[in-house]
């Protein structure tokens, strides 16, 4: 029974935690960029068969001529593709092909249970370097940059870390590098305490991997603060809103303790957004992340008042700017893209006798 109680014990805490988080203070309104309206593109449904034979969900963003480069989309904990929707379409808009992808077990992709429930972040890594892998082939000559939040930012790394996934580039979104529940006052959990708690989770998951560990819905409630948008995620169906399985929790401290490890072998380009209010990551993780990456180019840009989850705030168009011109100052512009391609193609293609 030891286990059983170490695992219930370590859940009261994280909710404890989770119930302890202070909320963030408004920031001013920043309107959609106008290429989220403008957009003029194709979305398209897609999927493919894993490994493991498991149906991965996920869709396109596709610009209306040739894309000048490729990003993948990383949802966070309990999210789906089809969230990032007004961020596919704003790069779409600028050039950009963007592919969300439904992680394993999320959205609308197969799982082997539960929604969260995966065996470790092995199995993420996988499907995304077999993605990357199509699109590669589709468009050879085109970078192909990721974007994770939170979650997604920790596959990312994490494939990116053991030289499997192979972006050109990386733009994370507070990246579950080091993860530590914000207390009132604006204190973090002690790193020691927190550690703690998510390992004596993780211990307990191998006997016992279906346990409830973290409320989805209440972790909701605490990281967005715009109402509607709350409302719009407790209702939506593709969103999870279980208990999510001890296994969940297992995962990340595994993914966690690696990237700890070994980190500093990416040597990408990488930008680096965190709400300086962060509810569960604090800052601090994604500083440590640009010191100890051999990355030399490398931003961190930290948003005042705003929490955790940018992309899902109020205020999330400040950030879709920044990205935008981050990536645009690292690809080529879309004349020269189309100037490129038509120059290929006629090498590519013989010149009638």
């Amino acid at each position: 029974m030891l286990p059983v109680q170490y695992l219930r014990l370590a859940a009261v805490m994280l909710l404890a935690l989770f119930l302890a988080a202070c909320a963030s203070k408004r920031m001013d309104y920043v309107p959609p960029p106008p290429e989220v309206a403008v957009f003029t593109g194709e979305i398209r449904a897609d999927n493919f068969v894993n490994e493991d034979g498991l149906n991965i969900f996920g869709q396109y963003w596709l610009p209306q001529e040739d894309p000048r480069a490729i990003v993948v989309l990383l949802h966070g904990t309990t999210m789906h593709s089809g969230l990032y929707d007004e961020f596919g379409r704003y790069l779409a808009a600028k050039g950009y092909l963007v592919y969300g992808m439904d992680l394993q077990g999320w959205g609308r992709s197969d799982g082997i249970g539960a929604r969260g429930d995966v065996y470790n972040h092995d199995k993420y890594v996988s499907d995304v370097s077999m993605l990357i892998e199509r699109l590669r082939a589709e468009y050879p000559d085109r970078p192909v940059f990721g974007f994770g939040e939170s979650l997604g930012g920790m596959v990312a790394l994490l494939g990116q870390t053991q030289r499997r996934t192979f972006f050109d580039g990386l733009v994370l979104s507070a990246p579950a590098y080091k993860i530590s529940v914000r207390l009132p006052g604006g204190f973090h959990v002690p790193e020691i305490l927190n550690n703690w708690a998510i390992g004596m989770a993780g211990w307990g998951a191998g006997k016992f991997p279906y346990f409830p560990s973290v409320p989805s819905d209440l972790g909701l409630r605490l990281i967005v603060k715009d109402r509607g948008l709350r409302e719009q995620l407790l209702d939506d169906p593709y969103v999870s809103h279980n208990w999510l399985p001890a296994r969940y929790v297992a995962a990340i401290a595994e993914s966690s303790k690696f990237l700890r490890k070994h980190v500093e072998v990416i040597n990408v380009p990488m930008l680096i957004i965190h709400g300086e209010k962060d509810e569960l990551i604090p800052v601090s993780s994604s500083k440590e992340l640009t010191t100890r990456t051999l990355s030399r180019d490398k931003k961190l840009k930290v948003y005042k008042g705003m929490g955790h989850a940018v992309m899902l705030q109020r205020e999330r168009y400040e950030a879709m700017l920044d990205i935008g011109k981050w990536l645009d100052d690292r690809t080529l512009p879309r004349h020269l893209v189309q100037q490129a391609t038509s120059e290929a193609a006629a090498v590519a293609v013989p010149a009638l006798p």
